[in-house]
């Protein structure tokens, strides 16, 4: 009896392409979640018994972006503007989902991105590109663009 096997492929972890204004694009294995939290406002009337309700205040949640692979410093020049406080540091990200065979599957345009946290790991001889572990995103706003 012959067992038969392949080479492992390990690209398809990098699902997601994240492009940030004028910056080279990195890859990373989770990004999310993309969404919003929506307050009520409760509206009381005289003489009615029920309340009107309507949408309030919108609050964007972050966006965690992990195992972000990159060989450009241009995430650590956004990090070290944001610390700064150097105006224009906020950002417009486009963040694509890839399907197995590297075509965008969906895509995303986040506006007003800072950076809110970064882990920028540690070093790795065993690959030549640079690693920022994960890095978290406060934002404006998100749109769904295919």
């Amino acid at each position: 009896m012959s067992i038969t096997a392949s080479a492992r492929q390990h690209g398809h972890q990098y699902a997601f392409e994240v492009f940030i204004d004028d910056f080279n694009d990195f890859k990373a294995m989770e990004c999310g979640p993309l969404g919003a939290t929506i307050d009520t406002v409760v509206i009381r009337e005289g003489g009615s018994r029920e309340p009107i309700k309507e949408s309030g205040l919108v609050d964007y949640k972050d966006i965690t972006i992990k195992a972000a692979i990159t060989t450009s410093v241009d995430v650590y020049n956004w990090f070290t503007q944001t610390v700064a406080g150097a105006s224009g540091h906020q950002r417009t990200l486009t963040i694509r989902q890839l399907n197995r065979d590297g075509s965008t599957m969906k895509e995303w345009q986040v506006v007003g991105a800072i950076l809110k946290d970064v882990d920028l790991g540690g070093w790795n001889n065993n690959t030549s590109e640079g690693t920022a572990e994960s890095m978290v995103i406060a934002h404006e706003g998100v749109t769904q663009t295919i």
